[in-house]
C-alpha cells in the first residue's frame, strides 16, 4: 500500500502528470517517491522506458484535472473536490499496479545506489485526507486540503479509515497474502492531528481487519482472515 496524494500520482516523480527523470533516485525520504522510483528502476533500463511505463499505468488515472503548478483549481479526474467534501467515503479509492518489479537501495561507501531487482509486489495506491497548511496555492497539497477534516479529528480519522479499507479490499481482490499497510495521513498530511492519528493508527487498522466482508451466500469473514500477514512498516 502506498500513501499517495489524491491530486498527484507518483508525487514529485510524476509532477504535473509527466515523469520527472531526475526525481527517480534511491535517496528519497518520502515513501511514495521511494517506492515509485524503485519500481521504475526495477522495470526499466532507460528514461524512455520509464516514461512509457508511467504513462501506461498511473499517469492521469487520478489527480488534478489541471496538473499541479498550473492553476489553483480543485477539480480532480476522480470527480471529487477534496477541499470541500464532507463524505469520508470519497477517500475510498485504490489504484493498482500488478506484479511490479522493484529494485532495492543499499549504502555503498558514501553513496546510496540501486541493487538488482529482486522483489515483486502488487502496488496499491490510496490517498488519505490532507490537512496540511504547507505548499503553494498551485500545488496539489493546497488544492486537496480538506476543510472539514482540518477542523475535526473524528472526520479526519474516518477518511483515513476509508482509504485504508479501500486499499485492503483491493489487496484481497488481487489475492495479496502479505499486506504492507502504509501509515496513511500520519505524517505531513496529518497537520495538527499527527499525534492523535499516530497513537490511534494500529487500532484503526485492527478494527478494519476485524470487519466482516465477503459474499452473503459463501459467508462473511473478518477482513484480516484473507491475509497471511498484515504489517505496518515504520521507517
Amino acid at each position: 500500500m502506498i500513501a499517495g496524494n489524491s491530486g498527484l500520482p507518483g508525487g514529485s516523480v510524476g509532477f504535473g502528470g509527466v515523469l520527472v527523470p531526475k526525481a527517480v533516485h534511491p535517496r528519497h525520504k518520502t515513501q511514495e517517491e521511494s517506492v515509485v522510483s524503485a519500481w521504475l528502476t526495477g522495470e526499466c533500463e532507460t528514461v524512455d522506458e520509464m516514461d512509457r511505463l508511467f504513462r501506461a499505468t498511473i499517469a492521469f488515472r487520478w489527480g488534478m484535472c489541471e496538473p499541479a503548478g498550473t492553476s489553483k483549481g480543485t477539480a480532480t479526474i476522480q470527480g471529487v473536490d477534496y477541499t470541500k467534501t464532507e463524505e469520508a467515503g470519497d477517500y475510498g479509492d485504490a489504484w493498482v499496479v500488478r506484479d511490479a518489479r522493484l529494485s532495492t537501495s543499499a549504502q555503498q561507501g558514501p553513496h546510496i545506489v540501486w541493487m538488482n531487482p529482486n522483489a515483486r509486489a502488487t502496488l496499491v495506491f490510496v490517498s488519505g485526507p490532507n490537512v496540511s497548511d504547507r505548499g503553494t496555492p498551485q500545488g496539489s497539497m493546497k488544492r486537496t486540503r480538506n476543510t472539514k477534516a482540518s477542523g475535526g479529528y473524528d472526520f479526519f480519522k474516518a477518511c483515513v479509515a476509508a482509504a485504508i479499507r479501500a486499499g485492503l479490499d483491493a489487496m484481497i481482490h488481487e489475492k495479496v497474502e502479505i499486506a504492507l499497510v502504509a501509515r496513511v495521513s500520519c505524517g505531513l498530511y496529518a497537520g495538527t492531528h499527527e499525534g492523535r492519528i499516530g497513537t490511534d493508527f494500529t487500532g484503526l487498522v485492527q478494527g478494519l481487519l476485524d470487519e466482516k466482508v465477503g459474499d452473503e451466500k459463501l459467508g462473511k469473514h473478518a477482513r484480516g482472515a484473507y491475509f497471511e500477514k498484515v504489517l505496518i512498516p515504520r521507517i
